[in-house]
């Protein structure tokens, strides 16, 4: 099943810097139907392109977070997305 378990191994790669492993977990969970479970996917997905300098791409995580996250009234994540 796609969703939080997928976060987590996502969480756990990019804590030991596997950016590419986080960012294909965190991938996989930005097109499911929870709205603030894709907004937090993306929002993560823009953190990890952030740190490999991939700045404009991570932008646009961040824009699709912080919309998933509005659409959602997941108001703490839309203003970390911000």
């Amino acid at each position: 099943m796609i969703g939080p378990e997928q976060l987590a191994k996502g969480e756990r790669a990019e804590a030991v810097g596997d950016y590419l492993a986080a960012a294909a977990s965190y991938r996989s969970v930005t097109g499911v139907s929870n709205t603030e479970l894709a907004a937090d996917a993306h929002f993560r997905l823009g953190r990890v392109f952030w740190r490999l300098g991939r700045f404009d791409v991570a932008m646009t995580a961040f824009a699709n977070a912080r919309a998933l996250a509005e659409k959602a009234g997941a108001t703490e994540l839309q203003a970390r997305a911000e």
